[in-house]
């Protein structure tokens, strides 16, 4: 197994590298129209006019890209096979499709939606998300893990030097809302790699190599940690729920979209895809994955399971994989059947599973703290008791959370 097959870097993990890219390429035309209106959807919110500069942009692609005599639409589709184009182009797609459908912020306060999107969106989006293998939905791979970029590009990725690259509304709660898991995914950059280290470990009884795959992943923990509780430092709650949220919602499992979206010039039927979510993020289910965490299975485990197509594929593939392995070469067992002759073994595992418990938690209160004290405020479009991916998120987290334990407890040597 090497990390590149699998579209993975050993030094920053899941975050895409080279940085994404921040401008589509500028001599075709579609491209330079669509960064265009991308950059300006948070300013066409101020007017009546977003969903008729939208409807344009779309009769633009049928008339006069698709239907093309020079080969422009050839010239984009092969354009697409460029994975960081593909990549902002599904984040400018994605972006359009939820301005579209759920209109202004008071069109969104007030569910006053619209369920369908113009082909000429519809079509292009499911065609670049055909060729990423992703549902045609701006997701967590869209919206944090391609959507930044480095203030000094010879600077760490960390913040105070990292940007936004797409808003849908805009603002700075909106930024550190999105920015902090980009600093997330950094601060656990080298767990993929250390993985690996730690499943050769046990097929070769190496235990220091075991203990090094667990220092990693402790210390990965206690960064991601700490950089979770920065999030309200600028991300207020009150502006987090009636500004950012209504906009990262999906249509599965939204009482505004009960019976889904209409994709014009793709499904006949209407569609439901899960919204953007942090449980999308790939470090959670590979470090459940490589450290042995056995879920129930209920409906919380059928959640996850349906969240994994929204993970780039050569992430969940490395997941996947990752889970094979275990089975052969379980960690878990390796550690607990040396508890007596290596205990540190045993204490670092059991401090992963804390820092992975930790966080779950946190990411629990965080939840409540952000989404279901504001009852009050709740409404079809922006409910209070669901999670933008669709969940009853505060019992899944919680019931994820209790899965992180260890049976065995610590030898006392003395």
């Amino acid at each position: 197994m090497r990390l590149e097959n699998y579209q993975i870097s050993s030094t920053i993990g899941f975050l895409p590298e080279p940085d994404p890219l921040t401008a589509l390429p500028s001599y075709n035309e579609y491209f330079r129209k669509l960064d265009a209106l991308r950059l300006n959807t948070p300013r066409y919110f101020g007017t009546t006019a977003f969903r008729r500069i939208i409807d344009d942009f779309s009769l633009y692609y049928l008339t006069q890209v698709e239907k093309s005599t020079c080969g422009e639409f050839e010239e984009i589709r092969e354009h697409l096979n460029v994975e960081p184009i593909a990549r902002l182009v599904k984040l400018a797609l994605g972006s359009l499709v939820q301005a579209y459908v759920l209109g202004s912020p008071h069109e969104a306060k007030v569910g006053n939606v619209c369920p369908r999107i113009p082909a000429g969106i519809a079509k292009p989006l499911a065609l670049v998300s055909s060729i990423l293998d992703v549902p045609p939905i701006i997701a967590y791979q869209d919206y944090s893990l391609a959507n930044w970029e480095r203030v000094d590009k010879n600077a760490p990725i960390e913040l105070g030097n990292i940007m936004v690259l797409q808003y849908l509304l805009g603002g700075l709660d909106e930024s550190w809302f999105i920015l902090p898991h980009v600093e997330i995914e950094m601060r656990m950059g080298k767990v993929p790699a250390a993985t690996l280290r730690g499943l050769r470990g046990v097929k070769h009884t190496d235990e220091n190599a075991v203990g090094e795959y667990l220092i990693t992943t402790k210390h990965g923990f206690d960064a991601m940690n700490a950089t979770f509780l920065r999030i309200p430092e600028y991300c207020s709650s009150d502006i987090f729920f009636e500004r950012v949220r209504p906009y990262i919602h999906g249509q599965k499992m939204n009482p505004a979209l009960p019976n889904g979206v209409v994709y014009e010039g793709v499904w006949e039927e209407p569609q439901s895809f899960y919204g953007e979510t942090g449980a999308q993020s790939s470090i959670i289910p590979l470090c459940a994955a490589a450290l042995g965490i056995k879920y129930p299975n209920d409906g919380m485990s059928r959640y996850v399971r349906d969240l994994h197509p929204y993970m780039p594929k050569g992430h969940r593939k490395f997941i996947a994989d990752v889970a094979f392995l275990e089975k052969i070469f379980s960690i878990r067992k390796f550690v607990l059947e040396r508890c007596l002759t290596h205990p540190f073994l045993l204490d670092l595992y059991q401090m992963v599973l804390e820092g992975g418990r930790t966080f779950l938690e946190k990411h629990a209160r965080f939840a409540i703290e952000y989404i279901h004290r504001h009852s009050a405020k709740s409404t079809a479009a922006n409910p209070h008791n669901i999670g933008t991916g669709g969940s009853d998120f505060f019992t899944t987290l919680m019931r994820h959370a209790a899965c992180w334990k260890c049976d065995v407890l610590p030898v006392d040597m003395s």
